[in-house]
């Protein structure tokens, strides 16, 4: 287990840029917007959707609305903090699988890896432990601090602001747990939609020679032609149904779980409180019941295996 931590410890170090600086810009940029916002409305008088707002006004407003509508606003904006987070997270973990076991074979470090007691299964899981634990958790702790410091930021200027009540308006309405819950919740099932798209990438990190991204793509799309032309042709019947769309719709199951809905409500619901109810879809334990995401944790389970081998057998570019 100390080897194991060791060598987590070992891919954070070497991807810190990725993994921990760009979620802080993230967060930094997100603040630093929110405050331009804030010294615009409180400074000047804005014009939105031709009425003047002031920033005075506007939070007398919100203080003197129900809590269930507090509840609403503040919810839904902290909600929206997060989402920049998880698109840079999944475009963060592509890249870092692409070049997961390739680079080092590439500047041939792999031969000082391969001295240590440390066996093949042990790197390429280090690897897989970082894309589904280790990254998402980290941005996870940089959205809950963003959020942390954008409602400090607004209960300074509520304390600035004569007549409202911080805790009140701010802080009881705000359902962290509910929050940082479904968060969670929805990484680990993001990570069990995509383990087959990141296990597909590691294998192309781990046997190509050349470029993983070209392989990584080149066979997916040569399929889909394949299966394409097959049943233009009558020799086959997809039914609709080709590995292609299977692997688009593990993807898009990943980052918004299309087709789940709750109280006969799609993802398109416009109502107040939607982006609490997508966050609500993305955490629906209802997913265990899948057999379609365990179908793909499998089979991720079998290029994981196969990634190991192709590291054992391919040491250098």
């Amino acid at each position: 287990m100390n080897l194991f931590a060791q060598l987590l410890q070992r891919e954070f170090w070497e991807h810190r840029g990725a993994f921990f600086i760009t979620p802080v810009v993230i967060g930094g940029l997100q603040m630093l917007m929110l405050v331009i916002a804030l010294v615009s409305i409180g400074v000047f008088t804005t014009k939105i959707n031709g009425a003047d707002v002031m920033l005075s006004n506007s939070l007398r407003q919100f203080a003197d609305s129900s809590e269930h509508m507090r509840a609403l606003i503040l919810n839904n904006g902290l909600a929206t903090v997060a989402w920049p987070f998880l698109m840079v997270l999944g475009i963060v973990l592509v890249f870092y699988m692409v070049g997961s076991l390739y680079d080092d074979r590439k500047d041939r470090s792999i031969l000082f890896w391969k001295s240590l007691p440390i066996s093949d299964s042990d790197t390429v899981l280090s690897k897989l432990g970082t894309t589904l634990i280790v990254v998402p958790l980290i941005y996870l702790a940089l959205i809950a601090v963003t959020q942390m410091f954008a409602m400090i930021l607004a209960s300074l200027v509520a304390v600035w602001i004569e007549g409202v009540p911080v805790w009140a308006s701010l802080w009881r309405p705000t359902a962290f747990a509910h929050l940082w819950g479904d968060l969670l919740l929805g990484m680990f099932f993001t990570s069990l939609w995509w383990s087959p798209l990141y296990a597909w990438l590691m294998l192309c990190s781990a046997f190509s020679k050349r470029s993983p991204w070209l392989l990584a793509f080149a066979v997916p799309v040569g399929v889909g032609f394949l299966e394409g032309w097959l049943n233009f042709l009558g020799m086959i019947d997809t039914n609709g149904g080709t590995i292609g769309k299977w692997l688009l719709q593990h993807v898009a199951n990943g980052m918004t779980m299309k087709g789940i809905t709750v109280g006969g409500k799609g993802l398109m619901d416009t109502s107040q409180g939607a982006i609490m109810k997508m966050f609500d879809h993305y955490a629906d334990p209802d997913q265990f019941a899948s057999g379609d995401l365990w179908l793909g944790v499998a089979v991720a389970v079998v290029l994981i295996t196969a990634s190991i081998y192709a590291r054992r057998y391919r040491s250098e570019v």
